[in-house]
């Protein structure tokens, strides 16, 4: 990561909850015995699965801080710094280095999704694929119904990995405006997702149908 980067995050991060690293959970330690030769025990961290269902592809896992470290906090609310900490993500956005702007992508999650639903849908245009990837990966992670046109642009992408993903988020959404998008998607030139399409309209119209 960019020094830059790096220096913003830590910044953030402090600014929302001194003292605590961002992106992990940690479970409470067992307490000691009164001869304190007890058994610590740390549960293992629990991290959010992403609506993109990327798994499915095998693409590799986002990288998280490993250890005892605190909880993620909320993200920071917007105040004066908030310019120039988007600054320098939109500056890292227009880098030559895709992993510089792989990492501008996952620095969003310090943002309000207000703020961080926009940049991150012009990423999904990035001319690099794992940028695209790490984009949707967030809005996944960021919102729970990821708009409909939002989606409807990476059904459009090259990558069959990030249409398959974005297939996966319609599915889940509760919006009837995803139906056309994914009676489309049966006409995908990826063979997994027209089946996967399929899949889900004939769902419907078993659902639909009376007893």
């Amino acid at each position: 990561m960019s020094e830059r980067l790096r220096a913003m995050r830590e910044a953030r991060a402090t600014r929302r909850d001194p003292g605590v690293r961002e992106d992990a959970d940690v479970q409470p330690q067992a307490e000691a015995s009164d001869d304190d030769t007890a058994d610590i025990n740390i549960q293992g961290n629990t991290e959010r699965e992403p609506k993109g269902g990327f798994e499915r592809r095998n693409m590799p896992e986002r990288s998280r801080p490993q250890g005892p470290i605190g909880p993620r906090p909320a993200a920071a609310p917007l105040d004066p710094q908030d310019d120039q900490d988007l600054k320098t993500i939109r500056d890292a956005l227009a880098s030559g280095e895709a992993q510089d702007r792989v990492e501008a992508v996952e620095s969003l999650d310090l943002f309000d999704d207000q703020v961080a639903l926009p940049i991150l849908s012009e990423a999904l245009a990035d001319p690099d694929a794992d940028v695209r990837r790490a984009a949707l990966d967030e809005i996944g992670l960021l919102v729970d119904e990821p708009p409909l046109d939002v989606l409807a642009k990476a059904m459009n992408d090259d990558d069959p990995e990030i249409r398959a993903a974005a297939l996966e988020m319609l599915g889940e959404s509760n919006d009837e405006g995803r139906w056309p998008i994914i009676e489309g998607a049966r006409n995908d030139q990826d063979d997994d997702i027209r089946s996967d399409a399929e899949d889900m309209v004939q769902e419907r119209i078993e659902d639909e149908s009376p007893e």
